[in-house]
């Protein structure tokens, strides 16, 4: 695709076709707190618990698999206090592991990243509300271009 201005300054809006490396379920095997998993949904899922043996359960999940399983971990107590730490030392442990998606994420530039979903999701990402503008916090997005900020 050739770059043109719009192409490097429009936002990049959710997490499909060319942008899917950007997901939490996208294949990517990384290791985390001594556990080795095939995503980033599943080391954060797995992070939920203070339970080795539960968290050993999430090693070889796909991120369907393991979204749907931690909705059912007993969660550890300061879960609410840790969980963003979480998501960015998961999400660096990705990109660490990962030069070839680290170099894509620097290619975005300074693109605005925005998780854009459609399941509803306003804390980690940002839906059209009915009028059609953007509503969320984007947190997932925003610690993506924290960490290409970090990269370059």
């Amino acid at each position: 695709m050739e770059k043109t201005l719009e192409t490097t300054t429009k936002p990049i809006l959710g997490f499909q076709d060319e942008y899917r490396w950007m997901s939490n379920f996208y294949t990517a095997p990384i290791s985390v707190t001594g556990f080795d998993y095939q995503n980033s949904e599943a080391a954060y899922q797995a992070a939920k618990t203070i339970n080795i043996a539960h968290r050993q359960q999430f090693k070889d999940m796909t991120g369907g698999q393991a979204k749907r399983a931690g909705r059912n971990v007993i969660l550890r107590a300061d879960w609410d206090f840790v969980k963003l730490e979480i998501m960015e030392l998961v999400l660096r442990a990705k990109f660490m592991a990962h030069p070839d998606l680290a170099k894509k994420l620097v290619e975005t530039g300074s693109r605005e990243i925005i998780e854009l979903n459609t399941w509803g999701d306003t804390t980690w990402g940002q839906i059209r509300n009915k009028d059609g503008h953007l509503v969320g916090d984007n947190i997932l997005g925003k610690l993506l271009m924290n960490i290409r900020s970090d990269l370059k």
